[in-house]
């Protein structure tokens, strides 16, 4: 060979994020929820810059113990489907204090979660979570780094305090309704 091999420059990371229920309500996850739990950069004193340019779900696990003895923790799971494919929800119930309620999912095939996502779409809703109180969240995605995307074009998310080139990791529901908050990361809502 008498010249370098090709090779692709993006910044290519896959991660496990822990995140923590703090209420029992179902809510919806969009990319730009996704893209501020990925992290970003405070880039005034109510935005954030997310870092990364698009992701794709690799999966969810969600443990969900009952609150005590004699009740019950129910995690319900919806995947989004796209054009030509359903809705796919999952559930699991415990009633039992040692052994938690468990979803372990992938993005169904041809959801809206199994495709790449970019800030494009950041409206678009990729699932719905309802994990009770004190339930544990393990989010893996893969996502590509900002590469040559300025300020302007980068995914910016409104939060309520932020401090100037500050690194945050927001919830994964997004700072508006902030029921699922990071674990050991920091964050602002």
């Amino acid at each position: 060979m008498n010249k370098p091999p090709q090779f692709s420059s993006n910044l290519v990371a896959t991660h496990k994020y822990r995140f923590q229920s703090n209420g029992n309500n179902r809510e919806s996850v969009t990319v730009g929820d996704i893209l501020g739990a990925i992290g970003g950069i405070g880039t005034s004193a109510t935005t954030v810059a997310a870092i990364a340019s698009s992701f794709q779900v690799q999966s969810i696990q969600v443990w969900a113990p009952p609150a005590s003895q004699g009740s019950v923790a129910t995690i319900l799971l919806e995947w989004s489907g796209s054009a030509n494919s359903p809705n796919v929800a999952i559930s699991d119930t415990s009633s039992s204090v040692t052994t938690p309620a468990r979803v372990n999912s992938r993005p169904p095939k041809n959801s809206q979660a199994a495709f790449w996502q970019n800030l494009s779409s950041a409206s678009e809703i990729l699932f719905l979570l309802n994990a009770p109180t004190g339930s544990i969240i393990d989010f893996t995605v893969k996502f590509i780094l900002n590469n040559d995307e300025t300020l302007g074009t980068a995914y910016i998310v409104t939060v309520t305090t932020a401090v100037l080139n500050v690194g945050y990791y927001l919830a994964l529901d997004g700072p508006s309704t902030n029921q699922f908050r990071p674990v050991a990361l920091f964050t602002t809502s």
